[in-house]
């Protein structure tokens, strides 16, 4: 972003007194919290870390409502805190990794997750929900739908309790390789995307 400059990164290891087993899914729209996954031999598995007196707590697990035997491999917590998007593979989805979301009780204490639907999750693997327009558009990766090759970024509007069709979000934003992990701000005007360049014999980027 032009004008913005950031400080150096902080490791934030030592205080997840992490190995390194960890990767970011996404923070919390004030800051203060943190989810992680947790990787593991069976996928993985989601946690959470406080902001508290700029340190952060050691990641607590998210309860059996969330995690799974299978894996979970994404989250997004909406701005008002509410609501967890979540991706996982586990038993009684489309098939693959489909989108689930589930509402907080309190604290760290979630209700039961149900599975986003039939227009959202298809046959294949759905993943990086990313939710903006207060929760009435979701952003995500598939490998279903019409996908250009691997996961594309689709985009859904809320119709009432419905959401509408997913719309590729077509090129420069997706390529035949895999389109994923990004966060949207300023209601689908900022994208933060990671993209893996291939580079060719002469070591351009291409």
């Amino acid at each position: 972003h032009d004008g913005i400059s950031w400080s150096q990164p902080l490791n934030l290891n030592p205080m997840l007194e992490s190995d390194g087993d960890y990767y970011p899914a996404c923070l919390s729209s004030d800051g203060n919290e943190l989810y992680l996954v947790k990787t593991s031999s069976g996928g993985g598995d989601l946690y959470v870390s406080l902001c508290r007196e700029n340190t952060w707590t050691k990641p607590e697990k998210l309860g059996k409502s969330i995690n799974s035997i299978s894996g979970e491999t994404s989250a997004f917590l909406t701005a008002d805190g509410q609501w967890l998007y979540f991706s996982s593979d586990r038993a009684g989805g489309k098939g693959g990794l489909d989108i689930y979301v589930a509402k907080r009780i309190a604290g760290n204490q979630w209700g039961k997750a149900r599975n986003a639907g039939k227009i959202i999750n298809t046959g294949f693997d759905e993943e990086s929900p990313c939710l903006t327009n207060q929760g009435k558009t979701i952003y995500f990766s598939s490998k279903g739908h019409y996908s250009m090759g691997g996961f594309d970024l689709f985009y859904s509007n809320k119709n009432g309790k419905k959401w509408s069709v997913p719309v590729n979000a077509g090129y420069p934003v997706n390529s035949t390789a895999d389109n994923n992990f990004f966060v949207i701000k300023q209601g689908g005007k900022t994208m933060y995307v990671s993209k893996i360049n291939t580079v060719d014999q002469t070591g351009e980027d291409l």
